[in-house]
């Protein structure tokens, strides 16, 4: 499993400006929009068979969640397929079609099932969206600074994480900081930093 997290430079979901990609109008993530992205990237081979019924699922248990946050729990659930720890929500902001690594369409697929590429659907949407939807069904995500609780998903920093997932990464590094009597130094985090982003 991989875990990436974005460089200081980068820009994040907490970031001031908010505008969409290309400097285009923030368009609203409907209900049709998400039906109609699970079946173009089902059909294309880009998610897997148990994505859409995740997506109806999380529908039928909390249906005044936002269309986009279930979206964005699709994705988090199709990097966990493809053994990655978490969905890099700066990463996938700024280059979808490199984080989710998407395959090329498949043979017959028919024209009216085409994709739209990743970075097309999130041209058109605005950071403030993101965390809107985010924040917006504690049932479904969690920011990491409060209890998860029963959240099938928790969000912390630019990262969302299956609430498993989480646990079991922070509870890692817990038992690593306690075996080694680790204490963070500012003057190091930099190298600590260079070095894991080239190693993992």
């Amino acid at each position: 499993m991989t875990k990436t997290r974005p460089a200081a430079a980068q820009m994040t979901l907490f970031d001031s400006n908010d505008a969409p990609l290309a400097g285009q109008p923030a368009a609203p993530f409907s209900e049709a929009d998400l039906r109609s992205l699970l079946a173009q990237w089902t059909a294309a081979g880009w998610l897997r068979p148990l994505e859409a019924p995740l997506a109806e699922w999380l529908a039928r248990q909390m249906p005044d969640s936002p269309p986009l946050a279930r979206w964005l729990a699709v994705l988090a659930s199709h990097q966990a397929g493809a053994g990655h720890v978490c969905l890099n929500l700066a990463q996938l902001f700024q280059q979808p079609d490199a984080l989710l690594n998407l395959p090329p369409v498949r043979r017959g697929t028919p024209e009216s099932l085409t994709p739209r590429p990743a970075s097309e659907v999130w041209a058109e949407l605005a950071r403030q969206d993101w965390r809107a939807a985010l924040l917006a069904e504690p049932r479904l995500v969690a920011p990491s600074d409060t209890d998860p609780g029963y959240a099938l998903f928790v969000w912390d920093g630019d990262c969302l994480y299956l609430r498993r997932f989480w646990r079991l990464e922070t509870q890692l590094a817990a038992r690593l900081r306690d075996r080694l009597g680790w204490q963070a130094d500012p003057a190091t985090a930099p190298t600590v930093r260079h070095w894991l982003t080239r190693l993992f």
